[in-house]
């Protein structure tokens, strides 16, 4: 059953969370937002226990690797 929920929930919190960020693309303050409820997503998982940790920490893993991937700066 979790994993399950990780393979459904991941992508479509990524998409989400993706999704959002395009629909800003020149919002600084939009995009503050984002990432912030992104942290509260995250603190809530905590909080609420074992299926959602795995599901946040996959996702939050999964949109580190996209942010890397994404824009190298260095």
């Amino acid at each position: 059953m979790e994993t399950a929920l990780v393979v459904v929930l991941v992508p479509l919190t990524c998409g989400g969370a993706l999704w959002l960020w395009h629909l800003a693309p020149d919002s600084r303050q939009a995009r503050l937002v984002i990432v912030a409820l992104w942290g509260v997503l995250l603190a809530i998982s905590m909080i609420a226990g074992e299926p959602w940790v795995l599901v946040m920490g996959a996702a939050t893993v999964m949109m580190g690797i996209w942010v890397y991937g994404t824009w190298r700066w260095w």
